[in-house]
């Protein structure tokens, strides 16, 4: 073996395959050649200082090294017609075993992928392979072959609150106003982006199943109802208030035919189908009941004098706010949305004479002061 060194040699199972087109290879002395070990060199520095690819922060998963949450781009194109615009994302990918009689356990891997075009479109995939990449690549094919379609409300979220149920998985969805953001799962997260939906709560109860997640959310979606729809089902008009409006109530649809019941029914409770979401009551650490804890914070008497004291000062506070929500209802009310008297006088006078005015207002202000 050490003549392998100095000597051109070809060695099967070391530099050489052992079997070559159906054919066992030979140990054969080859001609000699002089930049062989300049290139056996080369290949021994290239492995010395190898270094892991630094993946970009944005084409990372949700947790280092995992596929999850990673980001894979558009399917393959479909009958000569390309995924413009759509954008795939691992949910799930693992290792799963399967028993046979005559293999024994045979290992491969199963990937659950999501699809979108970030515009409504989006369409869910799961395939199994003996490798990552062809397990990735069908299940992206699959999610692009079984697409759907969910305009989103106001094009930011759902249109009502909704309980999906999959298996032992359960959620409640919350509709949000613009800006609250995705507050949720991880994995509703990724379908929320691929979707189009920018504003959401959702809370998982009982079994965290990505499959499952997935599933009823999808659900969900399907059984959404239009505010016309609401209306029409429960016989009464559909009146929307929101705190982002301070509470101003906008009517959003009529019902076709009236309700003969005077008393409408509790607005979440027709939506969730009667199922209740259940807080857990925040539990009150033992170290309070203790005397050492009450005397370390004071007397009781001294503690209603704190509280007095809080409370004076939260007043003093809101003072400069008071009656603040009764003049936005009235913008609200007469302009649609927040506005003032100066609107008209930015419309009236234009951009550049508007700024011109206001600066000059400034310095009167500030030259009396």
């Amino acid at each position: 073996m050490s003549a392998g060194r100095s000597v051109n040699m070809r060695w099967p199972g070391l530099n050489a395959p052992i079997i070559r087109d159906k054919q066992l290879v030979k140990r054969v002395e080859l001609p000699p050649d002089e930049e062989r070990q300049d290139k056996l060199n080369a290949i021994r520095d290239a492995h010395k200082s190898y270094r892991a690819l630094r993946v970009s922060p944005l084409e990372r998963g949700w947790t280092g090294g995992k596929m999850g949450g990673r980001r894979v781009g558009p399917p393959e194109p479909y009958e000569g017609e390309p995924f413009e615009n759509f954008e795939s994302i691992i949910l799930e990918h693992k290792y799963v075993d399967h028993m046979t009689g005559v293999m024994g356990r045979k290992r491969s891997i199963s990937s659950l992928v999501i699809t979108g075009n970030r515009n409504g479109v989006f369409g869910l995939g799961r395939a199994k392979a003996n490798d990552s990449r062809t397990a990735v690549r069908k299940a992206k094919n699959k999610a692009g072959h079984n697409l759907r379609y969910f305009e989103p409300s106001e094009g930011l979220t759902v249109y009502h609150d909704f309980h999906s149920v999959v298996g032992n998985t359960h959620l409640i969805v919350r509709r949000m106003p613009e800006g609250a953001g995705l507050r949720c799962h991880r994995v509703l997260t990724s379908i929320c982006q691929v979707i189009g939906i920018k504003d959401l709560h959702c809370k998982v109860a009982r079994a965290v199943n990505p499959l499952h997640i997935a599933q009823a959310f999808i659900l969900g979606l399907e059984m959404q109802q239009t505010p016309q729809e609401l209306a029409n089902k429960a016989g009464f008009y559909l009146v929307e208030q929101r705190k982002d409006r301070e509470n101003f109530p906008q009517l959003l649809a009529v019902p076709e035919v009236p309700s003969e019941n005077k008393i409408p029914p509790d607005y979440h409770s027709f939506l969730l189908g009667g199922k209740v979401e259940w807080i857990k009551p925040r539990k009150v650490p033992h170290y309070t009941r203790l005397e050492s804890h009450q005397v370390s914070w004071g007397c009781w008497s001294n503690v209603h004098v704190v509280q007095a004291m809080i409370i004076m000062e939260v007043a003093d506070r809101k003072a400069l706010f008071r009656n603040n929500h009764i003049v936005l209802a009235q913008l609200i009310a007469e302009y649609g949305h927040h506005k003032s008297f100066l609107n008209k006088r930015r419309a009236e006078i234009g951009e550049e004479a508007f700024k011109k005015e206001c600066l000059e207002i400034d310095r009167i202000v500030s030259r009396e002061s």
